[in-house]
């Protein structure tokens, strides 16, 4: 299994993605925006989660307000998505650690336990 990003990598991924994401809605500014702007934020959305290793189902999730984020009027000057996206990944918790097997689990399987 891989391991997991620090926090810190995290909060500047989320950073960077945010980043990307805020350009792209300052490249729809306006009426290119309303016409353009959920398709392309959608789709950068969706992508920046998959770089960022989130499931499935969050991925839906960030492309759509993305999209929405994009398309939008009057969000171009809010770096929005800068610090929500910073903000998630440093504040979610890491993952517990792996417990290391059970010494007495260790054995072979192959002769199943008599019951008494």
């Amino acid at each position: 299994m891989a391991e997991r990003p620090s926090r810190v990598r995290r909060a500047l991924l989320g950073l960077v993605s945010g980043a990307l994401l805020d350009l792209l809605d300052f490249a729809t500014f306006g009426p290119v925006g309303v016409a353009w702007g959920a398709a392309l934020g959608g789709l950068a959305g969706y992508g920046l989660a998959t770089l960022q290793g989130l499931t499935p189902r969050v991925r839906w999730a960030w492309a759509v307000a993305s999209g929405l984020y994009c398309a939008f009027p009057l969000t171009e000057w809010v770096p929005l998505a800068s610090v929500v996206a910073t903000l998630t990944a440093w504040l979610e918790p890491d993952a517990a650690p792996e417990l290391p097997p059970d010494e007495a689990d260790s054995g072979d399987r192959s002769d199943p336990p008599s019951r008494v």
